[in-house]
């Protein structure tokens, strides 16, 4: 990942971020929703912290070419840069912005490209903000992070860290959904579960759930209706990547 990001950063190509492979959080790893959000939280983390890197070291050896004399100073070497000289390092607030994953901004996806199906946070807006009274486009911006919703004021309030019953809403109002699906047709088949769900999910209404045998080829069918990948994706990079 680190040679992708640094050859991308290089050509100056704009990215999207896909988090592949989260259907193995649920299946083999077996991890709870919240674990799996902490896990999809600190790879976001990991992936910015690169491109954050990458673009210090660019603006400092642009300081460097620009300041001949400040060059030695600047240098990020083994014996590190030295905070105290007489010289400011700058920074280029856009330039982050701009080199930086965030779901909230709709550059990052989430999925299993196995089982065929993807989302953004907007995915989830879009399907829930009718039910909870609210614009998809604010909603959008608190299905990530430490956010959880208050369902007796209706309204969204922030999340301490260590708030054990509290839920961030990525967590409850998205994959605890995208695991309900799996617990109900993965290992073995709810099919009363699924029928509940049917009636709220339209690209579910042709499924004969008595025909489903419980297994991979069940999750993809059901998954790839609700979240399709290749729709996701596309939109993804029609919205976040130049033309």
């Amino acid at each position: 990942t680190k040679t992708v990001l640094r050859q991308a950063w290089r050509d100056r190509v704009r990215t999207c971020l896909f988090l592949n492979k989260v259907d193995r959080l649920i299946v083999e790893l077996e991890l709870t929703p919240m674990e799996a959000y902490e896990r999809l939280l600190k790879i976001v983390e990991q992936v910015n912290a690169v491109n954050q890197q990458l673009l210090s070291e660019e603006l400092m050896a642009k300081d460097a070419e620009a300041n001949p004399t400040e060059a030695d100073a600047l240098n990020a070497g083994e014996e590190g840069i030295d905070l105290s000289a007489a010289y400011d390092l700058e920074f280029d607030a856009v330039a982050e912005q701009a080199c930086t994953y965030s779901p909230e901004r709709g550059n990052v996806a989430f999925g299993s490209a196995s089982h065929g199906w993807a989302f953004r946070l907007d995915t989830f807006a879009k399907l829930i903000a009718g039910k909870m009274g609210a614009k998809p486009q604010n909603l959008q911006r608190v299905l990530w992070g430490e956010w959880s919703f208050n369902k007796k004021t209706r309204r969204v309030q922030r999340r301490s860290p260590d708030d054990t019953k509290a839920k961030p809403m990525f967590v409850e109002f998205i994959l605890q959904q995208v695991f309900a699906v799996y617990d109900a047709s993965y290992r073995s088949l709810n099919t009363e579960l699924l029928a509940k769900m049917q009636s709220q999910i339209p690209g579910w209404k042709e499924v004969e759930l008595g025909r489903l045998t419980a297994g991979s080829a069940a999750v993809r069918d059901l998954m790839s209706r609700w979240l399709p990948f290749a729709e996701n994706i596309l939109q993804m990079s029609i919205d976040v990547l130049p033309s």
